[in-house]
């Protein structure tokens, strides 16, 4: 994707740990023509990293557990960093990933992909000049069932779709001014 950024971007490592998807990643890299470093473990990454010339941003897609670890070990080495959500699962990690960047020149930012969803861009236009009074919000998901009853050793997050997937209800805000709003009820 290098050649769609504005800036000039180059994707120069891939941490991978598991073999099949590693070499994967490498054969499509090379059929399109990208020169990139594929690394086993993210220490290796990191080490990488500090020899990079100019600015670095570490993308974290990796597992939820291990986020804010990465996230604070970018801002010591003065990384940018970009995590998918939810980027800590306790407050004592949050507070201190901001205490971290507060010291630092660079910062991490969340990733909410969600947003970028043509339905939820569709639905926030089709709304945007519709004056909305309440709204439900029903979410259902078989993901945490289905991890309970059948375990997946590379489940992200053990605690089922809680951590996984509340957060793209945060999305609903962007429906609704937030001056105007009153929480009614909510029920699990």
């Amino acid at each position: 994707k290098e050649r769609f950024f504005p800036e000039d971007v180059v994707l120069e490592a891939v941490c991978e740990k598991d073999f099949e998807h590693r070499e994967k990643a490498e054969k499509f890299a090379e059929a399109a023509g990208s020169e990139v470093n594929f690394y086993e473990g993210v220490d290796k990454l990191y080490d990488a990293a500090d020899s990079v010339d100019g600015t670095v941003m570490i993308y974290d897609a990796g597992p939820v557990q291990s986020h804010s670890d990465h996230i604070q070990r970018s801002l010591r080495n003065n990384f940018y960093h970009l995590s998918e959500k939810p980027p800590s699962t306790t407050r004592e990690q949050h507070i201190q990933e901001r205490k971290l960047a507060a010291r630092h020149d660079v910062h991490f930012k969340v990733d909410f992909l969600e947003r970028e969803n043509p339905a939820f861009m569709k639905a926030k236009e089709v709304l945007e000049d519709v004056e909305i009074d309440s709204i439900d919000v029903f979410r259902q998901s078989s993901t945490g069932v289905r991890r309970m009853l059948q375990p997946v050793k590379k489940a992200h997050v053990n605690e089922g779709c809680t951590l996984d997937e509340m957060i793209h209800d945060i999305y609903i805000m962007d429906l609704i001014d937030p001056d105007s709003l009153d929480l009614d009820k909510v029920e699990n």
